[in-house]
């Protein structure tokens, strides 16, 4: 379930963007897509979006869970599955089938010519059977073919490079790779590298 914080349920123009996200988990139907279910509300101000229960969580949680385990050499989420019967293979998934996922969900939004603009690990939610699946359709946009990426939307960390550039989802894929937050290092004093990505 996701409704609004209570600080902008009485803002109007944040139930209708609200709204506007309902309407357009509404028309989504995609296996790498979380299923909407429906709505509830008893009034605007608790107006709430309903979605199936993913019980597996997000793979932030998952990343979070690996940097632990890392420690101490332990790591279970790999790019990869166990090569010979003396690695451990339990039912996880690898993050090769989670970007497999992630990636056939975007290119069911692009066929829509729909932009997600907030790709990251917190939006990517896990089924059961660890099948992953996107989330969080909150500031996505429908484009048109001439437009580009130019508004600052996203959580800004993840706005890949190639995102702005209107290209795919590595930022993503870095996060996967790297347990932690694409530009972690970057500060807002030093962001030299920015422009040298850019």
């Amino acid at each position: 379930m996701k409704q609004l914080l209570p600080s902008k349920a009485k803002d109007l123009d944040a139930t209708a963007e609200f709204m506007r996200e309902i309407h357009l988990c509404a028309r989504l139907n995609h296996q790498n897509i979380v299923p909407f279910v429906g709505i509830a509300w008893s009034t605007l101000v608790d107006l709430a979006v309903l979605s199936d229960l993913m019980p597996r969580g997000d793979v932030h949680e998952l990343l979070q869970t690996e940097r632990r385990f890392e420690r101490v050499q332990n790591r279970r989420f790999h790019w990869r599955r166990a090569a010979s019967p003396n690695e451990a293979a339990d039912e996880m998934t690898t993050k090769t089938s989670v970007a497999l996922d992630v990636g056939r969900a975007v290119s069911y939004l692009h066929d829509l010519s729909i932009i997600h603009r907030d790709l990251k690990a917190k939006n990517v939610l896990l089924s059961a059977s660890f099948e992953a699946k996107l989330s969080d359709f909150g500031i996505s946009r429908v484009s048109k073919l001439d437009e580009t990426m130019t508004a600052n939307v996203g959580t800004i960390a993840w706005i890949a490079p190639e995102v702005l550039t209107g290209d795919r989802f590595g930022a993503f894929l870095s996060e996967m790779d790297t347990l932690g937050t694409p530009y972690a290092t970057e500060t807002s004093t030093n962001c030299e590298g920015f422009s040298n990505i850019l």
